[in-house]
């Protein structure tokens, strides 16, 4: 056994995956759909919010679709304790100069500024976009197999709105669930589960 396991990742680097048979390869039309989910997603969000900077578009499309890393936005030029207290920042997260080409500080509420570091303010938009577009591409699938109906089910996430709490395990229509949810949570970004409802 040993000697077939050395046999299937001998002279493989460790991140080729090409040949490796306990790896499931998504196909091309899955990864296609998984994108055009995703760009749907991120559109619509961007469109809705007014703190991420509208020239910083590109950045924030290629950030949500995997071409970039978040330290490709954040930057490293850390700015001192004075600084942060003189944007209105917490003194408690870390901040850089970068970061801060990205963000329109004036439309962030204070509160929000004084609690949340500027970085996981972009990870929560990016959370919101990523699950969002998960959404999309799960009703896509559910819709080939004429599934009409979700469960939403909330469970014990304690950063879930009222409104999510209030429709845990409640059955939704395909069809109007994301609008429904676009109109109503008030989550950060929503990380709840829909399952299709089978009968």
């Amino acid at each position: 056994m040993i000697g077939i396991l050395k046999n299937i990742f001998k002279n493989k680097k460790d991140n080729d995956i090409t040949d490796n048979p306990f790896v499931i390869k998504a196909s091309s039309e899955i990864l296609e759909l998984q994108r055009k989910c995703k760009l749907r997603a991120f559109n619509e969000e961007f469109s809705k919010q007014d703190y991420l900077k509208i020239e910083k578009i590109e950045f924030f499309k290629s950030f949500v679709l995997g071409e970039i890393f978040i330290n490709s936005i954040e930057g490293n030029t850390v700015l001192s304790v004075q600084e942060k207290k003189d944007l209105g920042l917490s003194t408690r997260h870390k901040a850089t100069k970068e970061i801060l080409d990205f963000l329109n500080l004036n439309n962030i509420p204070s509160e929000k500024l004084k609690t949340t570091s500027l970085k996981k303010i972009i990870l929560n938009f990016y959370n919101r976009v990523y699950s969002k577009s998960n959404y999309y591409f799960n009703f896509e699938e559910y819709k080939k197999i004429n599934i009409t109906k979700v469960k939403y089910i909330v469970g014990v996430l304690e950063t879930s709105c009222k409104w999510c709490v209030e429709n845990d395990n409640k059955i939704f229509n395909v069809e109007d669930f994301i609008e429904i949810m676009d109109n109503n949570c008030k989550c950060e970004h929503n990380g709840n589960v829909v399952m299709a409802e089978i009968k």
